[in-house]
């Protein structure tokens, strides 16, 4: 699972990476005017930005949510597992009162009779 993680992160950074690349290539290839192209670069920036300012606060509120999940989860597991162990606990005092209790029951013979 960690690869895939990896794989996609590199594939996004690669899109990242090629399409702005592309745009850059494009824009200063492209037969405009030196103003033109400027406004254009200028406008495509704050459009960049803007989008990247709301998936940084997006990752921010997912990871926040995550983050919280996995806290919960972890408490109810460490929960379950006391829950666990004390029941254990409880049963290994009632197996050993109960072994005691049948070891003296059995200490004597079968045919001994207390009555003799």
């Amino acid at each position: 699972m960690s690869e895939k993680k990896v794989s996609a992160k590199g594939f996004v950074i690669g899109v990242l990476v090629g399409g702005t690349a592309g745009a850059l290539t494009a824009l200063l290839l492209s037969p405009k005017s030196g103003k033109e192209i400027r406004s254009g670069i200028n406008v495509q920036s704050q459009t960049l930005k803007k989008k990247s300012n709301d998936l940084a606060q997006l990752a921010l509120e997912k990871s926040s949510s995550i983050a919280k999940t996995v806290s919960d989860q972890s408490s109810n597991v460490v929960t379950k597992m006391k829950d666990w162990q004390g029941s254990l606990r409880g049963n290994r005092k009632s197996v050993e009162v109960g072994s005691s209790k049948d070891s003296k029951e059995h200490s004597f013979p079968k045919d001994y009779d207390e009555n003799k």
